[in-house]
């Protein structure tokens, strides 16, 4: 079995953006949950990224 796609937690931060970028050299989608999407348009750039506008402290959003 592949893995294609991973959301991950903190892919806006300095670890979790190389590990995006490296998810995305290897082929798999990188989705990153964050509460301002605006904020972290860099990451996008060069790979498959989608940011999600979700506050994980909003047990609604969950």
């Amino acid at each position: 079995m592949r893995i294609n796609r991973v959301c991950m937690l903190g892919g806006c931060g300095f670890v979790g953006s190389y590990l995006t970028s490296r998810l995305n050299s290897c082929g798999i989608k990188v989705r990153i949950p964050t509460r301002h999407p605006q904020r972290h348009r860099e990451i996008k750039a060069g790979g498959e990224v989608e940011l999600i506008s979700l506050d994980l402290f909003d047990r609604q959003q969950l």
